[in-house]
C-alpha cells in the first residue's frame, strides 16, 4: 500500500469510500419514492 501525501490522504480515503455512500443514497432515494 502507497503512502499517500498528507494533503491527499484525505481526498483518497474519500475517493475509497465516496462509491459506496453514493450506492447508499440512492438505495435510500429509491426506498422513499416508493
Amino acid at each position: 500500500m502507497q503512502r499517500a501525501p498528507a494533503s491527499g490522504g484525505q481526498a483518497g480515503l474519500v475517493a475509497a469510500v465516496e462509491p459506496t455512500a453514493a450506492e447508499r443514497v440512492d438505495h435510500v432515494g429509491k426506498l422513499l419514492a416508493e
